[in-house]
């Protein structure tokens, strides 16, 4: 038995659902670039980039960043 992706809670049609399923539980067990981050390399990236005001939290895929670039 394998755990796949479902997605029955969106409402999407019976075929739709399927096709989603097997798709992402495709790229789940099998991605071609998975490189997690941690919160604080990210900040650093934003900080490397010059960004200023840098909010990040973690989001449904993954860290979520927000920042402004001064002019």
């Amino acid at each position: 038995m394998s755990p796949i992706v479902e997605y029955s809670g969106l409402g999407l049609g019976k075929t739709l659902n399927e096709k989603w399923a097997l798709l992402d539980s495709f790229d789940m067990y099998s991605p071609a670039h998975d490189h997690p981050q941690s919160i604080s390399t990210v900040e650093r990236w934003f900080k490397e980039a010059g960004f200023t005001d840098i909010k990040l939290c973690y989001g449904a895929n993954g860290i979520v960043g927000r920042g402004r670039k001064p002019s």
